[in-house]
């Protein structure tokens, strides 16, 4: 007999797939148990299975839920079944089978289903939900990729006399343009003709087709020819972007070695301006269809679009998507067979490329720190060693901004060797499970690699350091940053701004009366710099050296006993402070 006392209830995403069990999303959520009775309930046996099977039933115990209580139970692994979702080719409803039994018994005290839809392995969600996992149907290792790039690597070994596809190796983007015409030449030689999407049976989103069924059907819709662009381009080493509008997919590539902040960029704007200045170039994916026009038509149809798109939803920015973890589809059955004839090569398709502006000077290039430290000019203040100076005792406050970066000694020399960042807030994924529902310490698990530090770490490389703050709390802080300092230095002539490198907790007095402090090690002067209200602001080395915190040192030596030997001066390494010698 139920027990109408307790109550189950299941938080669980509406739909699930070969995308997203690949990617690390969780399906499941949670299983809340709810006690409405007046009596404990003890010794309990929760079983999470499904029907049809596409995970491994789950077995939990709970020990006791008291009256009027209850019990969540999350973060238990759900393991899904590859094979079964890679062979799903129509949408199916399943459910997901909740059951509570007492210890010992069969029949259960209380059992929730609900019904799940279970998406074709080839079924892409559409934009409502992570749209970010559109970048896990870009197929860069696929053979029909491979069989499409061998005819681009001919086609650029016949126009530029090197047949390399080495992405943006030469610095020139001349060369990285007459790639994408290459990649673009090769898919209008194969013959693949247009084709509207294939059925869906599910609300929003998409069915794809994956360049082997391109290549062995030629047949092809607007999404699916940028998907296959991307693929060939990513599997180059170039930057891709899929632009999305209302029913139409066209596609993007970064000319200069770039990507966005954000793998989804919903402001086209950013994207025209970088067209402008010719470090974007855009094409409509379908003139490719039954080598029909050629690549100055592609672009022309491309910029027209990039210029008057009403309708447009969103950019994924592939390299990016990557760099949060979405991986590319593998070991999807039912692709078909690559047809033997993929190229046509009476296709005339070469012709002259636009010639394109130069580069202007990069932002993220790097500058030579010229003028002499004037440490002088504030040894003053480094030498006031009450608990109101904030080199001894710092709180986190709005004149404060944390770096989500963990490697102190890289940030440093990089700094110190005069890298320019851009200051960005922290990602919408990782942080908020609404934006991003993956299992982050299963993820860890499965793929043996911590996929925030990996985030985190491209981004660095990228020279773009994260925050903790949400985008307008950061662009208030930032500002009123950079407006302190400017006058600090236009009335004074003192830098006032620094990062602060690794902290040391010290504590004043002992027992009840005991204060705990916090106060930096090692101190980079640097500035803020903002070229527009647009581009945002970057934080570079100012023209004073990096110093380690002597007012810690003396108050140490005063008030402890402490004399911290070898770091007035500081160890050097050949970057500027030697970070790693401090910390030790």
């Amino acid at each position: 007999m139920m027990d109408n006392t307790l109550l189950v209830k299941l938080d669980f995403l509406a739909y699930v797939g070969l995308a997203l069990h690949q990617n690390g999303v969780q399906f499941i959520r949670s299983v809340v148990l709810e006690n409405k009775g007046v009596e404990h309930l003890r010794d309990l046996r929760v079983e999470i299975k499904s029907d049809p099977e596409f995970f491994t039933p789950v077995e939990l115990a709970v020990s006791e839920i008291a009256a009027g209580g209850a019990v969540p139970l999350k973060d238990f692994n759900v393991v899904p079944s590859h094979s079964f979702f890679a062979s799903v080719t129509e949408r199916v409803r399943g459910s997901i089978i909740v059951d509570v039994l007492a210890s010992g018994a069969e029949a259960p005290l209380k059992r929730l289903a609900q019904n799940i839809d279970i998406c074709a392995h080839d079924e892409w969600f559409g934009g409502d939900f992570m749209p970010e996992m559109l970048a896990a149907f870009v197929t860069p290792n696929s053979d029909g990729v491979s069989t499409l790039l061998k005819r681009s690597s001919e086609l650029m070994q016949e126009r530029s006399g090197n047949g390399a596809l080495d992405g943006y190796q030469s610095g020139d983007k001349t060369r990285v343009l007459l790639m994408v015409k290459c990649i673009y030449d090769a898919v209008l030689e194969s013959g693949v003709n247009y084709m509207e999407a294939p059925a869906s049976f599910g609300e929003k989103g998409q069915r794809v087709r994956f360049p082997d069924k391109i290549l062995s059907t030629k047949f092809a819709a607007c999404l699916d020819f940028s998907l296959l662009f991307a693929g060939m381009m990513e599997q180059c080493g170039l930057h891709p972007l899929v632009m999305l509008s209302r029913g139409h997919a066209y596609v993007a590539c970064h000319l200069l070695r770039y990507n966005f902040p954000d793998s989804v960029v919903d402001d086209l704007q950013s994207i025209r301006k970088r067209a402008e200045i010719d470090e974007i170039v855009a094409f409509e994916s379908t003139s490719a269809a039954g080598g029909r026009s050629k690549f100055s038509v592609a672009m022309t149809e491309g910029a027209k679009r990039l210029a008057e798109d009403i309708d447009f939803y969103y950019a994924l920015d592939v390299k990016q998507a990557r760099a949060i973890g979405v991986r590319p589809l593998s070991g999807v059955a039912g692709l078909g067979e690559l047809s033997g004839a993929t190229a046509d090569p009476k296709v005339e398709s070469d012709e002259a490329l636009p010639e394109l502006s130069e580069s202007i000077g990069s932002t993220e290039q790097l500058a030579e720190s010229k003028v002499p430290a004037r440490v002088v000019r504030w040894r003053s203040k480094l030498l006031d060693l009450s608990r109101r100076n904030r080199l001894l005792n710092f709180k986190d406050s709005k004149q404060a901004i944390q770096v989500a970066y963990y490697n102190l000694k890289a940030i440093e020399d990089a700094v110190c060797n005069g890298v320019e960042f851009y200051i960005h807030p922290r990602p919408d994924v990782f942080s908020d499970p609404k934006n991003d529902p993956r299992n982050l310490t299963m993820l860890e698990l499965s793929r043996g690699e911590n996929p925030v530090a990996k985030y985190m770490q491209d981004e660095f490389e990228r020279r773009r350091l994260r925050t903790f703050l949400e985008e307008k709390e950061l662009l208030k802080r930032l500002t009123e940053l950079y407006r302190t300092c400017r006058t600090d230095i236009e009335e004074g002539g003192v830098n006032t701004l620094f990062l602060a490198i690794g902290f040391l907790k010290w504590t004043d007095g002992s027992g009840a009366s005991a204060q705990t402090y916090r106060a930096p090690l090692v101190l980079v002067p640097v500035r803020l710099d903002r070229e527009t209200a647009r581009t945002g602001y970057t934080l570079s080395q100012s023209e004073d050296d990096s110093v380690v915190n002597v007012t810690l040192l003396e108050m140490l030596k005063r008030d402890f006993g402490r004399d911290i030997a070898g770091l007035n001066p500081p160890p050097q390494d050949e970057h500027g402070i030697d970070v790693a010698a401090v910390l030790r």
